[in-house]
Order: C-alpha cells, then structure tokens, then sequence
C-alpha cells in the first residue's frame, strides 16, 4: 500500500510537472507567432514599397523620354545614329 502511495504522489507530481511544461512551451509559441506577424507585416510593407518604387521608376522614365524627345537633335546626350545603317563602329 505504501507503495501505491508512492508511486501515486509521483504521478501526480510529473503530471503537475508536464502541465507546467507545455504551458510554458505554449506561451513561447505564443510569442514566437507574435513575432512571425510582426515579420509578415514588416514583408508586406516592404512588398508594397518595392511596387510603388517600380511605378515611380517607370514615371521617371516616361519623362525622362519625354524630357529627351524635346531636346534639340543631337543634344540628348547620344551621339546621333548614321542615316547609311553602320553602327558606327570601326
């Protein structure tokens, strides 16, 4: 009977300690899912900036296009193709 006793108080003893355990663990997991929705919302917003980068990096370019187109022949910077088809290279 003693024993039993024993072996009863033990049990109950590592099941108070497992209980402890996993709540432990569950609020570390807690946490951990906190952080990875701090992560998901730091990525979107990231996400979303490289999108509105890239359509402003495309306005630049229609009117840096549109900035050349109205300079004189010449004076964009480029060297003005030949009109006999070479490319120019020797």
């Amino acid at each position: 009977m003693k024993d039993l006793s024993g072996a009863t108080r033990n049990l109950g003893q590592q099941v108070k300690l497992i209980t402890q355990t996993n709540t432990d663990h569950a609020a570390g997991i807690g946490r951990v899912l906190e952080r990875l929705k701090d992560v998901r919302s730091i990525v979107d917003h990231n996400a979303r900036s490289v999108h509105e980068s890239r359509g402003a990096t495309a306005d630049l370019l229609k009117h840096a296009e549109a900035l050349t187109g109205m300079l004189p022949n010449g004076a964009g910077g480029r060297r003005a193709r030949p009109s006999n088809g070479s490319n120019d290279r020797a």
